[in-house]
C-alpha cells in the first residue's frame, strides 16, 4: 500500500471515529403509522406488533380524514457510540404537534405544543440561543435519558395525538440531534439589545389559550445596551395564549394582567405608555417587517384618532429567547385610552342608564339582523358588547344595546338618512386606514364601534379604535 493510501486511510478512520462519538447514527428512515387514539401509555408489546409504513419520496405524510379519532406515531433507529460524550438529545419537529416520546420503548417525557422550555441546556441566563421559527426544539437531558439510553442500538417513538388542526406533515421537518459540549458552543446566542427586554417566567407551566396562569415579568429597560445581566423591574402577572388564527403560528402572541404583591389586579405603566391592567404581547410572525401594527396605529393617531400605543421588545419565556414582540396597550374604555363616558347602570331602575358602550364586530354571539337570509352579497354580522363586558349588563341594557345597533344598521342598509346615526369622519378615516394597508380582516374582523350616549333618542356609532393590522 503506498504512503499516500495510508494517509488517507488514517484520514478517513479518524474522521469516522470523530463522527461516531460525537454524533447519532441512525437508519436511513423515519417510518409511521396511523392508529386509534390510545388511553393510556404503549408498551414494548405494542410497538412490536405495529406494521410500519415508509414515507413517499417528497416525505409528506396526509393526515385521514378521520384525522380527529387518529394517533400518528413516528419511529426510527439510532446508535450511540460513547454514552459520556454527549449533554443531551435534540428533537426538532412541527411546532403544532404535543407529542410522547418513548426511548427503547419506554415513555420518556410528554411536551404540550404551548410549553416553553429553556433550549440551551449548559448555559447561564447571560446567553440564550437563537433558531428559526416553525420548530418545536425539545431537549432531552442526559439525566432524563440515564434510564433508558444504552449503549450501541437505540429506538425512538414520537406520539401525536392532536391531529385536529393538521392536514399534513413532512417527515424532512423532523430530526434528532446528539448534542455535545462543541454543537452547543456553535449555537447562535442572544445576549444584548438596544430594545427593552420582557422575561416571563412560569415555572415551565404551559402557557394555555385560557384561563391566565400565574407567572412573573422581570423587565430590563433604560439602558444604552440592555443586557441579560442588567438589573430589572419585577412584576406579577397572569399569562394566557391570544387570537385565533394567530395560536397556529410559531411565533405566539400573549394578553398578560398586571397584579400587585398580594395578586389583586393593579394598573400599572410599562415602558412609559398610559397605565393599565390589561396588556397584549403581539408576535409579528406573518408580517416579517415586524412594523405593520405599530406603523399603522401611529398613522391612525396622527389622523386624530386614538389607537393602542405600542413599544417593541424582545422577549424570553423560561430562558427561552422568543425574538422581537410588540408590547401594546389592550383596547378599553378610560381617561388614558378609548376616552369615552363610562357606561353606569342605575341599581334601582333597571331602564335607567348613563354613559356609552363599545361593540366589536368578529366571531361573536350576537347577530345583526343584517343583512337578511336571502341577501347573499354581503357578510352576516356577528358582534357583541366589548365595555363594559358582556357579563355585568342586566337583560334590558342588553336589549337596549341590541336596538340601538339594529336601528343603525337598517338605515345604513336601506341607505335612510344613515348620516344621522354614525360619525361621517371617524368612518371615512377608518376606511382609508383599511385599504391604505389591505386589512384582511376590516370590517367584519377586529372591528369596533362606539356610542357615547346610551340615552341619545337617535343613537350615533362611531367607528374604532382599530385593532389587529
Amino acid at each position: 500500500m503506498s504512503y499516500l493510501k495510508k494517509i488517507l486511510l488514517f484520514i478517513i478512520a479518524a474522521l469516522a471515529a470523530i463522527f461516531t462519538t460525537t454524533q447519532c447514527s441512525f437508519n436511513k428512515e423515519w417510518s409511521y403509522v396511523f392508529i386509534p387514539n390510545q388511553t393510556e401509555s404503549l408498551t414494548q408489546a405494542f410497538f412490536s406488533e405495529i406494521t410500519w409504513k415508509t414515507p413517499s419520496k417528497n416525505s409528506k405524510i396526509s393526515t385521514p380524514e378521520n384525522k380527529e379519532e387518529l394517533t400518528l406515531i413516528l419511529t426510527r433507529e439510532f446508535a450511540v457510540n460513547d454514552l459520556e460524550e454527549f449533554t443531551s438529545i435534540l428533537l426538532e419537529y412541527d411546532h403544532r404537534f404535543s407529542t410522547e416520546i418513548y426511548i427503547n420503548n419506554k415513555k420518556c417525557l410528554t411536551r404540550h405544543k404551548h410549553l416553553i422550555t429553556s433550549e440551551n441546556p449548559g448555559k447561564n441566563i447571560d446567553k440564550l440561543d437563537v433558531y428559526k421559527y416553525g420548530n418545536k426544539r425539545v431537549f432531552i437531558s442526559k439525566l432524563e435519558l440515564e434510564p433508558f439510553l444504552k449503549k450501541g442500538k437505540n429506538s425512538i417513538h414520537i406520539v401525536i395525538a392532536n391531529l385536529n388542526e393538521i392536514n399534513s406533515f413532512r417527515i424532512n421537518k423532523l430530526s434528532l440531534k446528539l448534542i455535545d459540549n462543541e454543537t452547543l458552543k456553535s449555537e447562535r446566542v442572544f445576549t444584548s439589545t438596544t430594545l427593552p427586554i420582557l422575561i416571563v417566567n412560569t415555572n415551565n407551566l404551559t402557557i394555555p389559550d385560557e384561563p391566565k396562569i400565574k407567572a412573573t415579568l422581570n423587565i430590563i429597560t433604560g439602558n444604552k445596551l440592555n443586557k441579560l445581566s442588567d438589573s430589572s423591574i419585577f412584576h406579577n402577572i397572569k399569562i394566557e395564549v391570544r387570537g385565533n388564527t394567530s395560536q397556529s403560528f410559531a411565533k405566539q402572541s400573549y394578553s398578560f394582567n398586571l397584579y400587585d404583591t398580594n395578586f389583586v389586579k393593579t394598573a400599572s405603566s410599562i415602558l412609559d405608555l398610559p397605565p393599565s391592567k390589561k396588556w397584549v404581547l403581539q408576535g409579528p410572525y406573518s408580517d416579517k417587517s415586524l412594523i405593520r401594527n405599530p406603523l399603522t396605529y401611529s398613522l391612525y393617531r396622527s389622523m386624530g384618532n386614538y389607537a393602542p400605543q405600542t413599544h417593541f421588545v424582545e422577549l424570553i419565556i423560561n430562558k427561552n429567547y422568543r425574538g422581537v414582540y410588540v408590547l401594546t396597550e389592550k383596547i378599553q374604555t378610560g381617561k388614558n385610552h378609548l376616552n369615552i363616558p363610562k357606561l353606569i347602570q342605575n341599581a334601582n331602575d333597571s331602564t335607567k342608564h348613563t354613559g356609552g358602550y363599545l361593540l366589536e364586530l368578529d366571531r361573536s354571539p350576537w347577530r345583526s339582523n343584517y343583512p337578511p337570509k336571502n341577501d347573499t352579497s354581503a357578510i352576516p354580522v356577528a358582534y357583541c358588547v366589548f365595555s363594559p363586558k358582556p357579563h355585568k349588563i342586566n337583560t334590558v341594557l342588553e336589549q337596549k344595546i341590541k336596538t340601538q345597533f339594529n336601528t343603525f344598521e337598517t338605515h345604513l342598509y336601506n341607505n335612510d338618512n344613515p348620516f344621522n346615526y354614525l360619525d361621517t369622519n371617524s368612518f371615512i378615516d377608518y376606511l382609508i386606514i383599511t385599504e391604505l394597508t389591505r386589512n384582511t380582516d376590516g370590517y367584519c374582523l377586529s372591528t369596533f364601534l362606539y356610542n357615547k350616549d346610551i340615552n341619545n333618542p337617535i343613537p350615533k356609532f362611531y367607528i374604532g379604535p382599530i385593532w389587529d393590522y
